[in-house]
């Protein structure tokens, strides 16, 4: 337990006391505004106000969470202990940055509130983000600076527990296309046919021909291989489905397909299985609802976990549409052309909502690395991207913290553009799996 004074007791702070100390450090905390009751304390305490008391640790408070509103931020960036942080402090802080303002200002997502710009699909970008600006989105930020506060204060006070840190590992799985030629309907067939025959693509043509004749294995049908790669690690694998009505961004086979109903069944009765609520239900909230209600009545089981088609997320919109859809788990916070941490957190958290200025009930996993990120966007072969996946999942394994991935059953085909990722998924996850257990 360790007591923090502040003057004002606000949504903002109780937050991000919260996420620090109960998310991250795994401890408790009381806040007060008592300024009695902190000084007679006998507990680890700090003080963060304004005004140094000369009791407990000091740490001179940013206006940030004490404000209401959603405005420019003054990021004046600078290095401690070759730890990367703004929002400075003073001289008699404890720590010479606001820890909390700071942590806040990432988790909340700050900075996208404010972003008026327009880019393709409307994501935020990357290189839009502070973290990528100054050269650290692939370091868990929000971690790092809690295992430092949490240093600074067994220092002083040694009965304060600096918390074990544990690491774990969650590989995710789209589905946007169950099947690249099986199991669709006649005109998506035919149509499938004329592309590879105007594109002079015999190879493709040749390679369809073969699976409809049951001499070849459907190229997007990894979903053995990956039950394989996760046998006895069940929990660590999780599926999105696509159920969405098909359309120019939404190229999924229809929710009523017997074969998908049976595929999705049978994955269910040892993973987890979440919606991938489709790119048209962004400008329509009620189809997320509609897409989640599918899943259930395929699954016969209620569905709580989701990631949004092309990683659209728009705040607070798209976690206000899950919410009232029902979701309570989310697991979209990652850039689509960037690799590292969107929200400067390796730990699942809860959602702060800073137009209502309140927490909300839906957690958010932390994605870090995307397949298409590494082939398309950053444009690195195989061994490149098994390289910084790796590193990065250090970094994890140091912060305490959940390393996630999502990869495409399509992406496992090992053919063509994704020759040479089956491997790359193998190893990861072998990887991942090992530092879980170590």
């Amino acid at each position: 337990m360790i007591v923090i004074y502040s003057t004002q007791i606000t949504n903002r702070l109780s937050y991000t006391l919260e996420l620090i100390f109960k998310f991250i450090l795994k401890s408790d905390f009381r806040l007060t505004d008592n300024k009695d009751e902190f000084i007679l304390s006998s507990l680890p305490k700090i003080n963060y106000s304004d005004e140094d008391f000369g009791v407990g640790l000091f740490l001179k408070s940013h206006s940030l969470l004490f404000e209401t509103t959603i405005s420019q931020q003054k990021i004046v960036p600078f290095t401690y202990e070759n730890q990367w942080c703004f929002f400075p402090s003073t001289a008699n802080s404890f720590l010479p940055f606001d820890v909390f303002a700071c942590s806040f200002y990432l988790a909340s997502r700050y900075e996208e509130y404010l972003f008026s710009g327009t880019t393709e699909h409307g994501r935020f970008p990357a290189n839009e983000s502070i973290q990528f600006k100054n050269g650290v989105l692939g370091e868990p930020l929000v971690n790092q600076w809690a295992q430092l506060l949490v240093q600074r204060i067994s220092e002083t006070y040694s009965e304060f527990p600096v918390p074990k840190k544990e690491f774990h590992f969650q590989m995710t799985i789209d589905v946007d296309n169950a099947w690249a030629y099986k199991n669709k309907t006649a005109w998506i067939q035919f149509g499938g046919l004329a592309k590879s025959i105007l594109r002079a693509d015999f190879s493709g043509i040749k390679k369809r021909f073969k699976v409809f004749s049951g001499n070849e294995n459907d190229p997007y049908d990894s979903y053995s291989f990956i039950e394989k790669t996760f046998e006895g690690k069940e929990d660590g694998l999780k599926f999105f489905f696509l159920l969405g009505d098909r359309g120019p961004y939404d190229k999924n086979i229809s929710h009523r397909n017997p074969e998908l109903q049976m595929l999705i069944r049978r994955l269910a009765q040892k993973f987890e299985i979440g919606i991938h609520p489709s790119y048209a239900s962004n400008s329509n909230n009620r189809m997320v609802a509609t897409e989640k209600r599918r899943l259930e009545d395929i699954t016969g089981k209620p569905v709580s976990a989701s990631r949004q088609h092309f990683l659209m997320l728009n705040l607070p919109k798209t976690y206000e549409t899950l919410i009232e859809s029902g979701i309570t788990h989310d697991f979209t916070m990652g850039y689509s052309d960037a690799i590292g941490f969107r929200a400067g957190l390796c730990t699942p958290f809860l959602f702060f909502n800073l137009e209502k200025n309140n927490t909300t009930g839906l957690t958010v996993y932390p994605l870090n690395v995307m397949d298409v990120t590494f082939k398309d966007y950053l444009e690195m072969n195989p061994e490149q991207a098994l390289k910084e996946v790796t590193e990065l999942m250090q970094k994890v394994k140091l912060a305490g913290g959940v390393f996630t991935c999502l990869w495409h059953n399509e992406s496992l085909s090992d053919q063509g553009i994704w020759e040479g990722w089956k491997d790359v998924f193998q190893q990861i996850s072998a990887t991942g799996l090992q530092l879980e257990n170590e």
